[in-house]
């Protein structure tokens, strides 16, 4: 059995038989489709989550009811999260993603189907309370949502293919906030039917996934992709989460994430606020989420490609942040600069480039540094502690933007001065980047497979001279995992 951080133990230990009996896998082309239907899901949910903050203004007199009412609704996400985070992730675990597709597509299907009702209704502010029902049930369905791509990578990708899959799911929810944005300002209407169009788009988005959830998603694929997909006994719920928090490797990469992910969220939450406290156009700082999202998808992808080919999750982790920080380092030049409008995006689209790909690679590391624990309790831990971070990071900006009178009639109050934020996003880089060289331990996952093959090889083909070519390519590969964990 497998011991603390310092173990030389072979990782198959005493259960090597128990957790790793089958040996033929396989890679689907159906894997696709099971990505497909989690992305794109998690593509619309999050365009329901932000579908109405970008029309608040036009929603409020739609509906009748104070601004502020409107802004609560996107504040519904932030609030399950917090909250029902871990319910979620033991949801996941015990039941499967399957499971989880069809509780989140009845949820976000109820939901969305609820606001599109909700124009049934003559009273205006009856009309915003169904909405808010229902956009609130859409957001039950966000902590049981979160934490499953690196499940979903495992049961179906291989090893070669694991951190682009966990990328491509991760980053369609960020996705979905940009396109949550455009459908909002490209559909809305005028102030006596404003939402309708908008809703009846969003709900009929998001019934195709969740009725192919529901008739084509499968939990795992006959075969399993790799060597930890076979693993037939993996630590429970409660087991994951003792032996993921008591293990100095992952409690580094904890101290070390959960910070960038944070500063991340306040870096798209706020910096129009930011921006706009610099002397910016409206345009542009409305520009910078845009800009820092689709950046930072490319970032993800690419990153994640390099790391299913090189497995240097280490070193790219540590480029990831270094380009990160130089990214903010020159975002924050800039606005204090005053610089035109494109070079301030150009160094948006720096900063999230290298800022979102820590997602991905951050939710595989630390799978890899605490298996056998479940993939999903391991993201979850991860990603709810970034999200505590993100709620840190806003409320410590909010304080430092300080209200200052206009310059000019034309300025719409509250103006703002962000000298202070841009300071504290500065010392905020610095110090991620410098802790991410804190990072190291081993490559557990990738060490149990690299030993199930070699054990594989040994027992089909005990003499090395009968052998034939495709197993010898097989048996190098074997050696060159090895040499990589171990001294990566």
């Amino acid at each position: 059995a497998m011991g603390g951080d310092g173990e030389s133990a072979s990782l198959l230990g005493e259960e090597g038989e128990a957790i790793g009996e089958r040996t033929e896998y396989s890679l689907y082309p159906r894997r696709f489709l099971m990505l497909g239907i989690y992305s794109v899901m998690g593509l619309f949910n999050n365009s329901i989550w932000v579908s109405y903050s970008a029309i608040s203004s036009t929603a409020s007199q739609t509906y009748g009811v104070p601004e502020g009412y409107i802004n609560l609704m996107a504040a519904t996400n932030l609030v399950t999260v917090i909250t029902l985070s871990w319910l979620g992730i033991y949801l996941v675990d015990r039941l499967g993603v399957r499971w989880l597709i069809i509780m989140c597509g009845i949820l976000n299907m109820a939901g969305a189907w609820m606001k599109v009702a909700a124009g049934l209704v003559d009273d205006g502010e009856a009309r915003f309370w169904v909405v808010f029902a229902g956009q609130s049930v859409c957001a039950l369905s966000q902590p049981i949502f979160m934490s499953a791509p690196p499940k979903i990578a495992a049961n179906w990708f291989g090893p070669d293919e694991r951190a682009s899959a966990t990328g491509i799911a991760s980053l369609s929810q960020l996705a979905g906030i940009a396109l949550g944005y455009g459908l909002s300002i490209s559909l809305v209407g005028p102030p006596e039917h404003c939402c309708g169009t908008l809703n009846l788009v969003l709900a009929c988005g998001i019934s195709v996934p969740c009725l192919a959830g529901f008739v084509f998603y499968r939990e795992r694929p006959p075969s399993p992709p790799s060597a930890s997909a076979s693993v037939v006994r993996r630590m429970s719920f409660v087991a994951s989460f003792k032996w993921a928090l008591t293990r100095r490797t992952f409690a580094i990469l904890l101290c070390t994430f959960p910070p960038g992910f944070g500063l991340m969220q306040g870096l798209f939450t706020l910096s129009g606020e930011i921006a706009g406290g610099r002397g910016f156009s409206q345009t542009v700082a409305g520009l910078m989420g845009v800009c820092i999202i689709i950046s930072g998808i490319a970032g993800a992808l690419l990153f994640g490609v390099l790391l299913d080919r090189t497995k240097q999750f280490q070193r790219l982790v540590r480029v990831s942040y270094t380009g990160a920080a130089v990214g903010l380092v020159l975002l924050v030049a800039l606005m204090q600069l005053s610089v035109a409008g494109w070079l301030l995006l150009l160094g948006c689209a720096l900063s999230g480039f290298f800022l979102l790909a820590l997602l991905p690679m951050c939710i595989e590391y630390g799978v890899e540094l605490c298996f056998p624990a479940t993939e999903s309790v391991v993201a979850g831990i991860l990603l709810f502690a970034g999200n505590l971070w993100g709620l840190f990071y806003f409320f410590i900006l909010q304080l430092l933007l300080r209200d200052v009178p206009c310059e000019s009639p034309e300025d719409i109050p509250p103006c703002q001065d962000s000298a202070n934020a841009l300071w504290f996003f500065l010392f905020a880089a610095i110090a991620g980047w410098a802790s991410s060289w804190l990072i190291h331990g081993r490559y557990l996952r990738l060490e149990f497979e690299a030993e199930e093959l070699a054990k594989e090889s040994i027992l089909r083909h005990p003499s090395s001279h009968s052998i034939p070519p495709h197993r010898r390519i097989s048996l190098e590969k074997v050696a060159e995992v090895a040499h990589t964990v171990q001294h990566s």
